[in-house]
């Protein structure tokens, strides 16, 4: 008796997930909110990325203060947004004077971070990364700044 009990409760168990997974690979009726005309979203096309090109800046370190007062350093590895692949390679020859003017910047007004060792604005960061970037290389060249990681480091 036992065992008639044991394997129809594994019988149930069994189906119960068969049915379950008829249900979620669509094989039931659709639910209400997708059957009653409910509009599917259009995909919009994407951007075209072939004509934009970017430069990598690696290992930027910046001291970070909290409330007046050196807290850590914080190292970036940046994305510099360019027009084409021929300015990316352009510049590379300038990227001693990039690090030289936003580590002058940076050494005069440090990245205020709020609770933790790397929070911080991050849009009003990339707002001043860019201008100091547009700054040596000219605002026609570099047109954005992705941010691509951020590491505290303990100073």
């Amino acid at each position: 008796m036992r065992r008639w009990l044991i394997i129809g409760g594994l019988l149930g168990l069994l189906a119960g997930a068969a049915a379950g997974g008829a249900y979620f690979a669509g094989l039931f009726e659709a639910p209400p909110e997708r059957a009653a005309g409910a509009v599917e979203p259009i995909e919009a096309a994407p951007p075209d990325l072939s004509k934009i090109a970017y430069f990598r800046l690696t290992s930027l370190m910046v001291p970070a203060v909290r409330g007046g007062r050196f807290r850590n350093y914080l190292s970036f590895d940046l994305q510099i947004e360019v027009a084409d692949e021929a300015t990316a390679i352009g510049l590379r020859e300038r990227e001693p004077f990039l690090r030289d003017a936003l580590l002058r910047s940076f050494s005069k007004d440090p990245v205020e971070t709020r609770d933790g060792p790397a929070d911080f604005d991050s849009t009003a960061l990339r707002r001043r990364l860019t201008e100091v970037i547009q700054g040596v290389v000219g605002a026609d060249i570099a047109t954005g700044v992705l941010i691509i990681r951020v590491l505290p480091i303990k100073g």
